[in-house]
């Protein structure tokens, strides 16, 4: 297992398709997964000239692969607060009921493929295959189900490569919290690729005001945004180790 550590507009795509077309150009089947419809869309429309790529989202291509294709996913809000309206009115368990009515939530339907595939290796031999590729996109955005889920995936992959950002993990109401990407960047058997972590997408000053905010909230980062023509110096790696500075002005110096 490979990770990429990067800020946005540094070029992880490209990097990482650079790769792929490098070292890949043989292969059969290279699964994409990433969390976001949008982001999908973004790797789709970036790998259209290399036919051997499928781009989905972790939760398509769980239902793709689940056991329990004649179960409905409560795919919305509504659906999902008037199943807990029912289950109350009736004091029964919320998950009593949707499994007698054939239904359940994304997150259970991740936890039960998740559990279905570790238990069932021929199960997951038949629906996912041999893969020759496994890219992971965005990974600081999925919580410990996720990533165990991924996990079980990339068991069925000759190599994978991760992809991500600690300083962008935004989801913490579910549980994806920057540990799960910094403890996959720590461990000793995944393959650390270097890049150049220059951000073509945003102005210098932005970047740089960013990465000082950032380096006020006290964590431990893994590594550090610069802007394309800053003239930033090294920033915050962990504790005790001297913040980033940035020279001339930042509105974060008033």
């Amino acid at each position: 297992m490979k990770i990429l550590l990067a800020g946005p507009g540094t070029g992880k795509t490209t990097r990482v398709k650079g790769i792929v077309e490098s070292e890949f150009a043989k292969a059969q089947r290279i699964l994409v997964l990433s969390f976001t419809n949008a982001t999908v869309g973004d790797l789709t429309a970036s790998f259209t000239d290399v036919p051997e790529v499928d781009c989905y989202t972790l939760h398509s291509y769980a239902l793709k692969i689940n056991h329990l294709r004649d179960y409905h996913v409560l795919d919305s809000s509504h659906e999902v607060s008037c199943l807990e309206s029912l289950s109350k009115s009736l004091s029964v368990d919320f998950r009593f009921l949707c499994r007698q009515l054939q239904c359940i939530t994304f997150d259970a339907m991740i936890s039960e493929c998740l559990k279905f595939l570790r238990h069932n290796p021929a199960y997951g031999r038949e629906q996912i295959g041999k893969l020759d590729l496994l890219v992971v996109d965005e990974y600081q955005d999925f919580n410990p189900v996720e990533r165990d889920l991924i996990e079980a995936i990339s068991a069925y992959a000759d190599d994978t490569i991760v992809l991500g950002d600690d300083d962008q993990s935004i989801y913490g109401f579910k549980d994806a919290d920057p540990s799960g990407i910094i403890q996959l960047y720590e461990r000793a058997d995944v393959e650390k690729l270097a890049h150049e972590n220059l951000c073509h997408r945003c102005p210098d000053a932005v970047v740089d005001c960013a990465t000082r905010l950032i380096a006020r909230c006290g964590l431990a980062r893994l590594r550090n945004l610069v802007g394309a023509n800053s003239t930033q110096v090294t920033a915050s790696h962990g504790p005790g180790i001297e913040p980033c500075r940035c020279t001339g002005n930042s509105a974060l110096d008033a």
